[in-house]
């Protein structure tokens, strides 16, 4: 599979088990979502169809506000502790992302 199209399958994968993980520990499995987040962030033109894709997926992701958040889930991750909001936020954005990578 291309490097896309596996990631959303990944993506579809930590999503199902995070949940479960953060309901029985607390937790995030912080390497995990890390590592996510930097196959994102390495994702190339031509990793989509288009270089018209790839600039809407872009956009989506660097929505000022999505940016904000994802800054501050960051530093909130560098403690044991996730609040139920800021895992939420998680969850979203990362589901909002393999939609659009879809």
């Amino acid at each position: 599979m291309e490097p896309r199209k596996d990631l959303i399958v990944d993506i579809e994968k930590y999503l199902e088990n995070a949940i479960n993980v953060y309901n029985e520990k607390g937790i995030v499995e912080k390497p995990k979502y890390r590592s996510l987040r930097n196959r994102i962030t390495s994702l190339i033109e031509t990793d989509f169809e288009s270089i018209e894709k790839h600039e809407y997926f872009l956009d989506y992701f660097n929505q000022p506000e999505r940016r904000i958040r994802r800054v501050l889930l960051e530093k909130s991750l560098e403690d044991d502790y996730l609040e139920s909001g800021a895992f939420l936020f998680l969850l979203n954005d990362l589901r909002g992302i393999a939609n659009w990578l879809n």
